[in-house]
């Protein structure tokens, strides 16, 4: 004899299915909140809502205090030595005041006087061929004159190079500063074609630097979005113990470090999960505690205390 089971009514809903339906809605609206938190520019200052109670400011007392940092001092002699005049009267009791010893405060303070050079060039003809002389100061940066004679000295144009490459500021926030530190005045495309010459300058020696990446032990690869002239490109840097290399390049494949590092690489790599880096079958591959710790945060968090107990 054959049994036929009824058939299920599905218009009656799943109590079970509700409950997991619950569960994926949090677990999409908590990731969705955490990657939007990861994209503002105030991500690093906001850590969520406050505690309640806030614990409280300021530095704990005791063994939790940690490291008291204090300044050396500098190498330089001080100048000027400005020696301050003794009061006569107490302030608090109006006494005469009698010198005991004479304590010393050092002051580490930045040059704020804007100066401006002006070169004299004495200009000249060869008497022979009849060829223009001009010569040239080793203090000056162009040899510019009339409407270009307005040069910038090399001590700003040094400033501004490391304030966009190193700092990443924009031409923008680099023409405020120069004109609310120092009162001097630049525009975005002068501070643009500066920073340019810098680098221009520096490429003999970016080439003997670049040779030394493949000799090192230990390079720590990575790379991230970049644009030229609006369109996508990649920056790849290649950390050592010596020193970074940046190449930009709008390939993110094998090949840029492969350029850099030679195929036959057989030192430590110690990059992310990106697939290229797997092509360097030579290379030792440890892989970095940061991004294995981060995924693991990103596991623990959305289970809640009790269950996190289990997954750590």
């Amino acid at each position: 004899m054959f049994l036929m089971a009824e058939p299920s009514d599905h218009t009656q809903p799943c109590p079970r299915c509700a409950v997991l339906e619950r569960r994926v809605a949090e677990r999409e609206r908590h990731w969705d909140q955490r990657t939007r938190d990861g994209k503002r520019q105030a991500a690093p200052f906001s850590k969520g809502s406050p505690k309640s109670p806030p614990d409280k400011p300021g530095r704990k007392a005791g063994e939790d205090y940690g490291t008291q940092a204090f300044r050396t001092l500098p190498d330089a002699p001080p100048d000027p030595i400005l020696k301050v005049k003794a009061p006569k009267r107490c302030p608090a009791c109006g006494g005469s005041v009698r010198e005991t010893h004479v304590a010393q405060q050092f002051q580490i303070e930045i040059p704020r006087h804007t100066f401006v050079r002006r070169f004299d060039l004495p200009i000249g003809v060869c008497t022979d061929c009849g060829q223009r002389v001009q010569p040239r100061h080793s203090l000056q940066t162009s040899d510019a004159l009339g409407a270009a004679a307005v040069q910038f000295g090399p001590d700003a144009r040094a400033l501004m190079a490391p304030l966009k490459n190193k700092i990443g500021l924009s031409y923008g926030d680099i023409a405020a500063l120069m004109k609310d530190a120092f009162g001097i005045e630049v525009t975005c495309g002068a501070a643009a074609r500066i920073v340019r010459r810098a680098g221009e300058r520096a490429q003999p020696l970016y080439e003997p630097f670049k040779a030394i990446i493949p000799q090192r032990d230990t390079v720590y690869p990575d790379e991230t979005g970049w644009k030229v002239n609006g369109r996508l490109h990649w920056l790849w840097d290649f950390v050592t113990d010596l020193f970074t290399l940046y190449v930009i390049r709008p390939s993110r494949g094998v090949d840029v470090p492969a350029e850099v590092l030679g195929m036959d690489y057989a030192g430590r790599m110690t990059p992310d999960d990106w697939a290229p880096y797997d092509r360097f079958t030579q290379a030792r591959h440890p892989q970095c505690l940061t991004h294995w710790l981060r995924r693991a945060k990103d596991m623990i968090e959305p289970l809640g205390a009790r269950r996190s107990r289990f997954a750590a």
